[in-house]
């Protein structure tokens, strides 16, 4: 039961920081778009 316990806590943190990764990508992704965009125009 503890085993189990364990496990979904470190399935949390590791979705979590996936989750956090993507978002801080996702951001970056976002500025940098923008940023090219208006260097265009």
């Amino acid at each position: 039961m503890k085993q189990v316990l364990l496990l979904t806590f470190a399935n949390e943190d590791i979705l979590f920081t996936l989750n956090s990764k993507l978002k801080a990508l996702a951001i970056q992704r976002s500025f940098v778009y923008t940023f090219s965009s208006n260097k265009n125009n």
